[in-house]
C-alpha cells in the first residue's frame, strides 16, 4: 500500500467512524450553529410521576436523533413514556454539546446533568430514577453518580448502558487526532486517562468485598461491527461492572435506534428498568455464537459494500433479518441469469439464514452456492468454517482442504489465503484431537506468514499461540511455553490487550505444569 493509499484509507475509516459514532447526524460534523442545551430537552411528563428515566446520548449524539428510528417512525422516549408500564413515569432525554472542537468534558457534562435533574426534582418529588444511556453517555452516567447523586436525594433504581466504553477506547486516540474535542480526551484508553481515574473511583466505591450497589446496573453490547474497523465498543468494555449484560444483534448506532415495542432492545431494557425477571424465551447466544455472528457480518460487508446488495447489509444492522431474507430472495429471483450474482446473493442468503440460526436451510443455501461456483474458494472455506463451528470437524476439514487445494495452486505456498487455509485445517485437527497432525498445518502456516509478514504480525503470533496449544495439548510444557512467549511478546508489542490475557493464562498454567513435573 503506498503512501497515498494509506492516508486515504485511514481517512475513510475516520469518515465511518465519525458517521457510526454520530447516530442520526449525517456525514462529519464539525463545531455548528446547533446548540443542544441541557435546560431544553425532550421531556414527557405526567399529571402524577412517582420515578424519572433519563435517556443520555453519547458524543456527537443528540436527545432527539440518537434514540429516533425514521424508517419505523419510532422515538424510544416517547414510546417508553407510552407504555402502560411507565404510567407513573416521567420521561427526559438529555442533552448536550459534543461537536467536534471546543466541547464539555464529562465531567463539565456530568455537572449540567445534574444542574438539570436538580432543577426537575424541585418541582416534583420523584420517588426513584433511572437512567438508559448510549456509548459515552454512559460513561456521564457513571460520573454523575461518583460526583453527584447524592446532592439530589433521589434515590437511583436502575441503569441501563448501551455500548458504552466503560474502559475507554482505542478508536478515541485515531479519531482525536482529525478531531480535537475534550470529551474525545476522556475517552481514551491507557492508563492515568480519565476512564482510568473513574474506574479507580467507581471500585473503591462499588467494588470493594464487602461493598453493595444500590441500584441495578445492567449493560448491553452490539454484534455488528463497522466496516474495515470492527466493533465501536468492545464486550469486555460495554460490560464491565455490570450485573446484568445482554447482546444485541445490531451495530454501534442502531443498538439506539430501534423497530418498535417488539425490538428484543426493547423489551429487554425495559425489563431492567422493572426490575423483572429475563424472559425464557430470550435466546441467548454462546460466546462461539456471538464471535461467529460478528464474523459473518465482517464477510457481509466485505461481500456486499458497494453492490446493489449493500440495502441487505442496512436491513443486518438493524436486526430486521427477515427482511433482508426478503431482499436477498427477490434479488435471486432477478438475477437467475447471472451465475455470479446468483451465488453471491444465495451466499448472502446462506448467512444471515446461519445469523437466525436456521442451520439446515443456511447449509442448503450454501450448497447451492457451491452448486453455481464449485471451486470457489470463499464459500468452501466458509461452508467449512460452519462445519466446524457446529462440531462436524470431518466434513470442516474436507471443504478447508478444497479451498487449500485451489489456492495453493492459485497463489503458491507464500499467500495469507493459503496459510488461513493451513491453520483451519490445524484447528479442526486440535479439535478432534488428533495434536500431531494439528501441529503440521499449524507450522505450515506459520511458515508461509513469516515468510509473508516477518515475526512482528498478529496472525504470525497467533499460530504460534496455536502451536502451544497443541504442545500443551500433548503434554509437551516447554514446547508450549516457547510458542506461547513468542506470541505473547507480538501481542504485548501491538497493544492486543485481550489476546495478551488469553495468551498470559496459557502461559501461566503451562509453566505451572512444567514446574510440577
Amino acid at each position: 500500500m503506498t503512501k497515498s493509499n494509506v492516508v486515504l484509507f485511514v481517512c475513510a475509516i475516520f469518515l465511518q467512524l465519525v458517521a457510526f459514532i454520530s447516530p442520526g447526524i449525517p456525514g462529519l460534523v464539525f463545531a455548528q450553529e446547533k446548540i443542544i442545551l441541557p435546560n431544553n430537552p425532550p421531556f414527557i411528563q405526567k399529571p402524577k410521576p412517582n420515578k424519572l428515566v433519563v435517556f443520555i446520548h453519547g458524543i456527537n449524539g443528540d436527545p432527539t436523533e440518537t434514540w429516533e428510528n425514521e424508517d419505523q417512525k419510532f422515538f424510544w422516549p416517547r414510546e417508553l413514556a407510552e407504555d402502560p408500564d411507565f404510567k407513573h413515569v416521567d420521561v427526559l432525554s438529555f442533552g448536550y454539546e459534543s461537536e467536534c472542537g471546543p466541547s464539555l468534558n464529562i465531567r463539565e457534562i456530568a455537572t449540567h446533568l445534574y444542574t438539570t435533574l436538580d432543577a426537575a426534582v424541585a418541582k416534583t418529588p420523584y420517588q426513584s430514577l433511572s437512567f438508559v444511556a448510549h456509548s459515552m453517555g454512559g460513561l456521564v452516567v457513571r460520573e454523575f453518580i461518583l460526583t453527584h447523586l447524592q446532592k439530589l436525594q433521589v434515590p437511583l433504581d436502575s441503569m441501563v448502558l448501551l455500548s458504552t466504553p466503560n474502559l475507554g477506547s482505542s478508536l478515541a486516540n485515531l479519531v482525536n487526532a482529525f478531531c480535537q474535542s475534550d470529551s474525545l480526551m476522556d475517552l481514551k484508553d491507557g492508563r492515568s486517562g480519565y476512564v482510568d481515574s473513574l474506574n479507580d473511583r467507581w471500585r473503591e466505591q462499588f467494588e470493594q468485598p464487602n461493598s453493595v450497589k444500590p441500584f441495578h446496573f445492567a449493560a448491553g453490547y452490539e454484534l455488528v461491527p463497522m466496516f474495515l474497523v470492527g466493533r465501536i465498543v468492545e464486550k469486555e468494555s460495554a460490560i464491565a461492572f455490570a450485573q446484568q449484560i445482554s447482546a444485541f444483534k445490531k451495530d454501534h448506532s442502531t443498538i439506539a435506534k430501534l423497530n418498535g415495542l417488539k425490538d428484543p432492545a426493547y423489551t429487554w431494557v425495559k425489563g431492567r428498568l422493572l426490575k423483572t425477571a429475563p424472559s425464557r424465551q430470550e435466546k441467548v447466544l454462546s460466546e462461539a455464537e456471538e464471535q461467529r455472528y460478528t464474523e459473518i457480518i465482517r464477510k457481509l460487508q466485505e461481500e456486499l459494500r458497494g453492490t446493489d446488495l449493500e440495502q441487505a447489509l442496512k436491513l443486518i444492522a438493524e436486526d430486521r433479518l427477515d427482511e433482508a431474507l426478503a431482499l436477498l430472495s427477490e434479488k435471486e429471483e432477478a438475477e437467475e441469469k447471472e451465475i455470479e450474482k446468483i451465488a453471491q446473493t444465495r451466499f448472502a442468503k446462506a448467512q444471515v439464514l446461519e445469523l437466525k440460526l436456521r442451520y439446515r436451510d443456511a447449509f442448503e443455501y450454501y450448497e447451492k452456492t457451491l452448486q453455481l461456483v464449485p471451486t470457489n474458494t470463499t464459500y468452501l472455506n466458509d461452508l467449512g468454517l460452519m462445519h466446524n463451528f457446529l462440531g462436524n470437524y470431518d466434513k470442516a476439514i474436507e471443504y478447508y482442504e478444497k479451498a487449500l487445494a485451489s489456492d495453493l495452486k492459485t497463489f503458491g505456498p507464500a499467500h495469507p489465503k493459503v496459510a488461513s487455509h493451513w491453520n483451519n485445517v490445524g484447528l479442526a485437527w486440535d479439535a478432534k484431537g488428533h495434536y500431531n497432525r494439528a501441529i503440521e498445518y499449524y507450522e505450515k502456516a506459520l511458515a508461509s506468514n513469516l515468510k509473508t509478514f516477518g515475526p512482528a504480525h498478529p496472525e504470525v503470533a497467533t499460530f504460534w499461540g496455536n502451536l502451544g496449544g497443541s504442545w500443551h495439548a500433548k503434554g509437551h510444557y516447554d514446547r508450549a511455553i516457547e510458542y506461547y512467549e513468542k506470541a505473547l511478546k507480538v501481542f504485548k508489542k501491538l497493544g492486543l490487550h485481550h489476546r495478551v490475557r488469553v495468551v498470559a493464562i496459557n502461559l501461566a498454567f503451562a509453566r505451572k505444569k512444567f514446574e510440577s513435573q
